[in-house]
């Protein structure tokens, strides 16, 4: 992530601290990652133990979420998404994703293997590459508040 983009949101969370969740620990993204089957993109890791789960322009969901986020934790918001996906038998390849978000009507966004986020939407049953990376999402949306 660039540095640029880690200032703007320490910025936005002095100016917003109702809207940044807790930092966790290496550990509890590595048991995580060992529950869900699947490495944590760096961006990603880099944003949960510095600024929990938060909002960045869209609800970032970690584990210890800012309270106007919601309390899902990045291991059920992936587990529903790779519930839904295999009961619609639809989007196998979120078993490789880590879902941390949803576009508001309940669609999984997540993170693939190679960094890039998805919005994987089970209406049109399709999905839809919105970033190359988590931090390019963060400074393409990052509110100016």
């Amino acid at each position: 992530m660039k540095s640029i983009i880690i200032h703007e949101l320490e910025a936005f969370y002095l100016r917003h601290p109702e809207l940044k969740g807790i930092p966790v620990s290496l550990n509890q993204i590595k048991d995580a990652e060992e529950i869900l089957h699947t490495k944590f993109d760096r961006d990603y890791t880099f944003f949960l133990t510095h600024f929990g789960g938060s909002y960045a322009g869209y609800a970032i969901h970690g584990f210890l979420n800012a309270p106007n986020i919601g309390n899902e934790t990045v291991i059920e918001l992936t587990q529903q998404a790779r519930n839904l996906s295999q009961l619609q038998n639809l989007f196998p390849e979120l078993d490789e994703c880590i879902v941390f978000s949803d576009d508001g009507a309940g669609n999984p966004i997540a993170i693939d293997s190679g960094g890039g986020i998805w919005i994987f939407d089970f209406d049109t049953t399709k999905k839809n590459k919105i970033a190359d990376s988590l931090g390019k999402l963060i400074e393409e949306n990052i509110p100016n508040w």
